[in-house]
């Protein structure tokens, strides 16, 4: 079974837990909080960065473009993944999109109204933009 190393607010992890999930891959999940990383975790990518799948095989697949590679792969049915460039291009440009969007209005403000306002500014963090964030 496919091991998926993942953060909630990732939001490469959540689109491969989307693309694994499209295929009806089974898969678990292990939780990594990546400003904390397990030795494990570090073993397996010691640059400390998500997602990581450890496949069948215990071979990690670390990197979501690698991810979504592996399951290309394996060409299963649905095939989701399109032949022409122009078209891939696309896809890629919005999931480019995404990745910044997601970081810059859910991920920063999380973790700066959670952690960095208290050890960076030491104030309270602000409730209204944590609920902003995660709506």
């Amino acid at each position: 079974m496919i091991t998926l190393y993942h953060y909630y607010f990732c939001s490469s992890s959540r689109y491969i837990r989307l693309l694994l999930e499209e295929h009806k891959i089974t898969y678990e999940t292990q939780l990594e909080n990546y400003w904390k990383p397990q030795k494990e975790f570090l073993k397996l990518n010691p640059a400390g960065h998500l997602p990581i799948m450890v496949n069948e095989e215990n071979f990690p697949i670390i990197g979501a473009n690698s991810c979504l590679e592996y399951i290309k792969d394996l060409q299963l049915k649905p095939n989701l993944f399109v032949e022409n460039y122009k078209d891939k291009a696309e896809i890629n440009r919005l999931s480019h999109w995404f990745d910044i969007i997601f970081k810059k209005e859910v991920i920063e403000p999380i973790i700066y109204e959670k952690v960095f306002s208290r050890i960076v500014d030491n104030i309270i963090p602000n409730s209204e933009n944590i609920r902003a964030a995660l709506n």
